[in-house]
């Protein structure tokens, strides 16, 4: 069996015997759910084709660490940070596989921490994070990298510290430079919700929608490399993410101010008004990854609020949605893991 479609299967069973555990066994197993993922990141080999980007940023890697001139360096166009702390590592060691280690540790370990401590259901949040893809993408190491040390600006936005939030983001900017936009969020979920919002979100996704070559060229005048128009769907996911929108305002609609409601509401929104772009330029949905992830937190409480207020045997109700999320998991077209030791190429 294919080991992507073996672990799923196991978190499938964790989410299903996590509701006859004590606290202390939910967070037991987890940490153990949290272990065989990250074992998977850093234990596969580079030439596994799952994870995208990942020799490109090996080769990069080689460069700063044979390189002892940062200003060339510098000149590769990467941003400051993914460089110094790439020449950081090679100090350590130069070896690939560490490269590997070191960055999908730093990447995770932060993710973890926020599903653990925002989810209403942390097992099942792990669970959504891997069923949307969200694992395989994080060899884009200068992203998630900005992306898990953006989790950190979550307490920033809740507690409203402008200054402490966008200390934050600029700090995850100099990893990668699309983290700017996180700034929306904090400006956003200042905003009384209600159907107006709702409406005006999505009229302005469908502004984006049609509009996006206008937009791609504004936002090519900032890119480091031009983005070209590149139509490969990107519907799928825009249906995922209005429908976890509508479904937590529909039954959550009276709790919006709980914080546990509505950050992960507020960032499916974002999230769902910007991703009609990507039907310009398939990219895109890279940068809709700092909004997109929040699926863990946003429907783990779906599930929590239909089970508190209608008394529903949510234990199979949760593992109906992950067999469905099964499709699209499978749908994303997995080859065989390839593990570290049967030779890198």
């Amino acid at each position: 069996m294919n080991i992507y479609l073996l672990v799923y299967f196991i978190l499938m069973l964790s989410v299903f015997f996590a509701h006859g555990f004590s606290q202390k066994g939910v967070k037991k197993l987890y940490i153990i759910d949290c272990l065989i993922l990250l074992s998977i990141v850093i234990l596969r080999n580079p030439a596994d084709q799952n994870w995208p980007d990942t020799r490109n940023y090996l080769e990069h890697f080689l460069y700063f660490a044979k390189n002892d001139s940062l200003k060339n360096s510098f000149m590769t166009g990467w941003e400051p940070g993914i460089i110094v702390l790439t020449k950081l590592i090679s100090f350590i060691s130069i070896d690939k596989q560490f490269y590997i280690i070191f960055l999908g540790t730093i990447i995770l370990v932060p993710i973890f921490y926020t599903i653990w401590k925002n989810s209403v259901n942390p097992i099942l949040g792990i669970s959504v994070y891997y069923a949307m893809g969200f694992l395989t993408s994080t060899s884009i190491y200068r992203q998630w990298i900005a992306i898990a040390i953006l989790t950190y600006s979550i307490k920033y936005i809740e507690n409203r510290k402008l200054w402490k939030f966008l200390i934050t983001v600029f700090i995850a900017f100099l990893f990668h430079r699309t983290a700017v936009i996180f700034v929306i969020a904090y400006f956003v979920y200042g905003i009384k919700i209600d159907g107006k919002i709702l409406v005006g979100s999505l009229g302005i996704g469908m502004l984006l929608g049609v509009g996006g070559k206008y937009v791609l060229g504004f936002l090519n005048l900032f890119a480091r490399n031009e983005e070209i128009v590149s139509q490969n769907g990107g519907a799928k996911l825009l249906i995922v993410l209005w429908g976890c929108v509508i479904a937590t305002y529909i039954v959550c609609k009276n709790n919006l101010n709980d914080t546990k409601i509505k950050l992960p509401f507020i960032m499916m929104l974002i999230a769902a008004t910007l991703q009609p772009l990507s039907f310009t330029f398939s990219n895109w949905v890279r940068v809709v990854y700092y909004f997109s992830i929040y699926l863990s937190l946003g429907v783990p409480m779906i599930m929590k609020k239909i089970q508190n207020d209608n008394g529903v045997m949510i234990i199979f109700v949760e593992q109906i949605l992950l067999a469905v999320m099964l499709v699209w998991f499978l749908a994303g077209g997995l080859n065989n893991y390839i593990p570290y030791w049967k030779g890198v190429i």
